[in-house]
């Protein structure tokens, strides 16, 4: 008999986020640290980061930006989708 997994997911977004470029290890570590996954990578005039994030974790990487400890340029949300959490 074969066993199932059950993989759990949520609602979430893909996000694309604008960093400076000293910003990139600080994101990529709260990244790793929360479970956020990193799509894509765009060196640009600054950084854009492409990540699935849930909806709480968007809240807080928006109120970390508001204390100043990772300093997030701009974010657009690309789209709403399942996510793995």
């Amino acid at each position: 008999m074969e066993q199932t997994e059950f993989i759990e997911k949520n609602i979430g977004y893909k996000v694309k986020i604008c960093i400076e470029y000293d910003k990139l290890e600080q994101l990529k570590y709260y990244a790793n640290k929360c479970k956020i996954k990193i799509i894509n990578i765009e060196y640009l005039e600054n950084i854009e980061v492409t990540v699935e994030i849930n909806k709480q974790k968007l809240d807080e990487i928006t109120n970390i930006n508001n204390k100043k400890t990772l300093k997030i340029i701009k974010y657009d949300i690309l789209e709403e989708k399942y996510i793995d959490i």
